[in-house]
């Protein structure tokens, strides 16, 4: 019984600590009333950019040796990384930006 009760608190412990933690990051992260960030961006034809956690465009249609920018616009970091394993850009904070030329068909 007495096992069942510590793991039981252990849990608890826990899951209050988990709240806690995301509450502060969701904090750190959150738009504030004086952030000025457009809702929509004019982007070039090989521009994506990254908003309200979206791709703006959704898909693009390009051509080998083309060079893809995504462009930073959230105040969450954002990480830009290719399914097949082409690229891994580093965390992108608001404003940065991550290029790839995209070699192959």
């Amino acid at each position: 019984m007495n096992k069942k009760i510590i793991i039981l608190i252990a849990i608890i412990v826990v899951i209050i600590s988990l709240a806690i933690a995301s509450k502060n990051y969701i904090k750190q992260y959150s738009l504030t009333g004086d952030k000025n960030i457009p809702t929509s961006i004019p982007s070039a034809d090989n521009e994506i950019i990254i908003q309200i956690f979206a791709f703006s465009p959704e898909t693009l249609n390009i051509k080998v040796g083309t060079k893809v920018i995504w462009k930073q616009n959230d105040q969450m970091p954002h990480t830009i990384v290719s399914n097949e394993g082409l690229f891994t850009s580093d965390n992108l904070k608001l404003g940065d930006e991550f290029s790839f030329v995209f070699t192959k068909a």
